[in-house]
């Protein structure tokens, strides 16, 4: 699943790449460029949403329900979604289907499971890191669910965010190769047309062609 991601340009800068509004505030404060960007440390992410999608804005990488008092490790992962299962009503992030963001990322990590019989014949498995990133090294987007959340901390209303997941296209399958999944990657239309409403979380689903064909390669790291 996708639980670690890479994200080392600047908000700025990532923002004229993209033709975004840069985030207001102290968005420099809260955000610090970096190779590896963690999800189980509830960081901070540059995210859109469809309340205006031209403005990036920050955003927490947990998704947290309404009824949360304050965030913990201990509670229920939704740094992921399940595509299939976001009609269930025991998902947590079942209630939130309409409120549409993207997470802008340079890349994002996957581990494969390389089983291998070390000099005593036992068996193992090498777990082998991947940064999955666009052949050309342009920042791409995640589809996400979001959520308004009062984060105590700093005494404000903050949008906390979940990545979709879907079924690997054959490079993830082959990356991924225990679960064989993947998290939803749009390009920049495809992005538009989720955060403008014109996709709906099962439409993910019959698009096979398209996450096919995305132009993405993975390095070992």
């Amino acid at each position: 699943m996708c639980y670690h991601i890479k994200q080392t340009t600047a908000l700025d800068i990532l923002a004229e790449k993209m033709g975004l509004n840069e985030p207001k505030g102290n968005h420099q404060e809260l955000f610090e460029p970096s190779s590896e960007i963690n999800g189980f440390a509830f960081n901070w992410v540059p995210i859109r949403t469809n309340v205006d999608s031209k403005q990036m804005r920050l955003g927490k990488w947990w998704l947290m329900p309404s009824w949360e008092k304050e965030w913990s490790p201990k509670l229920r992962n939704t740094l992921n979604t399940t595509v299939e299962k976001i009609e269930e009503q025991r998902s947590v992030c079942f209630k939130y289907q309409e409120n549409h963001a993207t997470l802008l990322v340079d890349g994002f990590y996957e581990w494969q499971h390389v089983a291998s019989v070390n000099k005593k014949g036992k068996k193992e498995v090498d777990k082998r890191r991947h940064l999955i990133m666009t052949t050309s090294g342009a920042p791409f987007q995640l589809a996400c669910l979001y959520s308004d959340w009062y984060y105590p901390d700093i005494g404000a209303t903050i949008k906390t965010v979940s990545i979709l997941t879907r079924p690997a296209n054959s490079l993830m399958a082959h990356i991924h190769n225990t679960k064989k999944r993947m998290p939803v990657i749009l390009d920049n239309e495809m992005a538009d047309n989720w955060l403008n409403n014109h996709l709906e979380v099962p439409d993910f689903l019959d698009m096979d062609t398209y996450f096919e064909a995305l132009p993405l390669h993975a390095v070992k790291r």
